[in-house]
């Protein structure tokens, strides 16, 4: 698949985004739908494991602090399919994901924090992470492996 984030490109990514060590993010795009499905773990500015989703469901969301968004499935072959995960309390997205075409899917805003409360914020222009410089406009190739960082 290919994963734009921001404005950088990776290209034959398998959907897992790694940050500082963990699996955080896993996106599945399903192009006979179509449809996306996401696995991510949730935490807070302290680190705290604050709600997990399989696969497009809440396995736990403490005091149901966030909000998961789906298109409807219109039918076969519409394009974009879109998925956001809204944090109620701040009322950002954490997460603003479309399927732009058949394995093209574009993270065009979020606002996550990382297993150790680091924030990495997506714009359309860029994504930025703690103690490096914003990325922008990147393309790479990953080879069929995860999009590592930190």
């Amino acid at each position: 698949m290919e994963l734009n984030i921001g404005s950088n490109i990776y290209r034959n990514a398998n959907g897992i985004l790694t940050l500082e060590g963990k699996e955080q993010v896993v996106i599945e795009a399903r192009s006979e739908s179509p449809q996306l499905l996401v696995t991510a773990d949730l935490y807070d500015a302290k680190g705290d494991h604050v709600a997990h989703l399989r696969r497009n469901v809440w396995a736990f969301n403490f005091k149901t602090r966030f909000e998961i968004e789906v298109s409807a499935a219109l039918s076969l072959f519409t394009y974009p399919a879109w998925l956001k995960i809204v944090d109620k309390e701040t009322a950002e997205a954490v997460l603003d994901i479309n399927l732009v075409k058949e394995a093209t899917v574009h993270i065009a805003n979020g606002r996550l924090y990382s297993h150790k409360g680091q924030l990495w914020d997506i714009t359309p222009h860029c994504w930025r992470f703690p103690g490096s410089p914003a990325i922008f406009g990147s393309v790479q190739d990953i080879r069929g492996g995860a999009i590592v960082i930190g």
